[in-house]
């Protein structure tokens, strides 16, 4: 079985994008992407041309918002689709010197040096889609200068039963739950996705030789609300600040890690 995104075409690419912009789906897309780029502000190069790569980077919306930074960002991704959609949007948005557009499956990341880049991201879950999770993190480190950051997420095992893009059936809740094994929902490639607890996430990473910062659950709001309520906030685009706010309020309570949809970290490369 192949990583379900790797057959995507630009058009699907664009399918995906645009399911992401409006109602209930836009609203919670917009609040992870807000409290998202909080961390990743927080750990931009020191040089401000600083080298960044992206790993899973889809259609580039990382990838272009750190350009217009100065960063000369890598943008990779499995799917020739979504590196199509990326072009589009890369070059719509004025930044093509300094994004270049690769495809990469991040367990090899041979094609480039040790310590190359000063920042890695892998946001979106591509470590839950990796062949290999443990190689890929091995990869990142040997790329990543010493004191470089990782910043990246993975899907929480414990929301993945919740939502019926996991589960549909009892089956696939309790394989979920108790093996951390998710199906992508397509008969004729159910690949597998692995779905983690905080501590594998944090093992994960140590095993690799990360030094973990910071984790975070992503999607708090989404998951302890009802969804009338999640209706309710999409529909009153005013309540937009209020509900960040306490997304970002909540979202590092150590209690509620493992009630996000995704299970975010930080991690740093220790200095020799």
């Amino acid at each position: 079985m192949e990583n379900p995104w790797q057959g995507w075409s630009a058009e699907q690419a664009r399918q995906w994008e645009y399911s992401h912009l409006e109602g209930v789906e836009g609203l919670r897309m917009r609040l992870k992407r807000a409290a998202q780029w909080d961390i990743i502000a927080g750990h931009l190069p020191a040089n401000p041309s600083g080298r960044v790569l992206d790993l899973g980077a889809g259609t580039g919306v990382w990838s272009i918002r750190l350009a217009a930074e100065g960063c000369e960002v890598t943008l990779t991704d499995i799917s020739e689709g979504m590196l199509a959609r990326a072009r589009e949007a890369v070059g719509a948005a004025g930044v093509a010197e300094r994004v270049t557009i690769e495809r990469v499956d991040m367990v090899d990341l041979a094609r480039y040096p040790d310590r190359a880049f000063d920042l890695v991201l892998a946001i979106g879950a591509p470590l839950s889609y990796a062949s290999d999770p443990a190689r890929a993190a091995a990869e990142v480190f040997r790329v990543t200068r010493p004191g470089g950051a990782f910043i990246g997420d993975a899907e929480n095992r414990y929301l993945g039963a919740l939502f019926r893009r996991r589960a549909q059936t009892w089956a696939d809740a309790r394989r979920i739950l108790l093996e951390g094994t998710g199906r992508w929902p397509d008969p004729e490639n159910p690949a597998p996705i692995h779905m983690f607890h905080p501590d594998q996430v944090r093992d994960l990473l140590t095993a690799a030789g990360w030094r973990v910062q910071a984790m975070y659950a992503s999607d708090v709001i989404e998951s302890l609300v009802n969804d009338d309520i999640i209706n309710e906030i999409a529909a009153r685009p005013g309540l937009f600040g209020e509900v960040l706010a306490v997304e970002k309020q909540l979202r590092s309570e150590p209690y509620l890690l493992a009630s996000g949809r995704d299970i975010q970290f930080v991690a740093t490369r220790p200095a020799p």
